[in-house]
């Protein structure tokens, strides 16, 4: 038996020193699982880099009020590492952890608008989660930073979930970064159909008439639905320039 076990931790005295190694070893006692959530909610009280490794460790609990209090501790971390070590309490077989865990990392990254914490952002916009990266790109957007316009092109065009790629293309319209355009225009030269459809939906989206030039190229695109969608977006863009090519684009369908 572990010297560790042998004598039940008083977790209160341990918070009330700040004994964090103290706390840390009282997380890990075998025999009482209700000692070992006592110490990592103390420890998640307290913003010492220290704990993010002792509550991860804690995420493999094999008691789930553990594990869920692990993540309620870490949750109140203000270090990113304690978001990155969080993100793995996604994939537990919990479904009620599951769902704290997401709670938890979309409260964080509201917090990220706070500065704001562009770089954290754009992290966060890479999670596993759909909702997380949703909630992620919907900040950015908010922010306004161009930093963030690379991510967000990547996002439009290559993004599973369908609300991730429309709220990309809106957060794109907010920053309004001019290079945002040339590469979306890039994208409408990928081999892969679904990115090029994409990014001329996106294009459509944001509006720009310089988008025009490109948009007018994938009318004669190898794929049908990219060429309707080139189409649909130079009617929403409205250059008068272009209404004899989307005429002449619609009768060749019809033909």
């Amino acid at each position: 038996m572990a010297l560790a076990d042998m004598v039940k931790p008083n977790v209160e005295k341990l918070k009330a020193g700040r004994d964090i190694e103290g706390l840390i070893r009282a997380s890990r006692y075998g025999k009482d699982p209700c000692v070992r959530s006592e110490a990592l909610l103390a420890l998640g009280d307290i913003f010492d880099g220290r704990v993010v490794g002792a509550l991860g460790g804690a995420l493999n609990d094999g008691d789930a009020r553990v594990r869920m209090d692990a993540v309620h501790a870490l949750g109140k971390v203000p270090d990113p590492r304690a978001m990155e070590v969080l993100s793995g309490a996604l994939k537990d077989g919990d479904p009620a952890i599951r769902s704290l865990a997401q709670k938890m990392l979309i409260s964080h990254v509201h917090s990220l608008k706070v500065g704001p914490d562009v770089d954290g952002l754009v992290r966060a916009a890479s999670s596993d989660d759909p909702y997380i990266r949703l909630n992620a790109v919907s900040a950015l957007g908010e922010v306004g930073d161009e930093r963030a316009s690379e991510a967000l092109v990547s996002l439009c065009v290559r993004d599973p979930y369908y609300p991730v790629r429309f709220e990309a293309a809106e957060s794109l319209r907010k920053v309004n970064d001019k290079r945002a355009v040339d590469m979306l225009a890039e994208a409408l030269l990928d081999k892969d159909p679904a990115i090029r459809l994409r990014a001329a939906e996106a294009l459509g989206k944001a509006g720009d008439r310089r988008a025009v030039g490109a948009l007018s190229a994938a009318l004669n695109d190898d794929d049908e639905a990219v060429r309707n969608e080139a189409m649909a977006s130079l009617g929403k863009i409205g250059d008068p320039r272009v209404m004899n090519m989307i005429v002449a684009a619609m009768k060749h369908k019809k033909s």
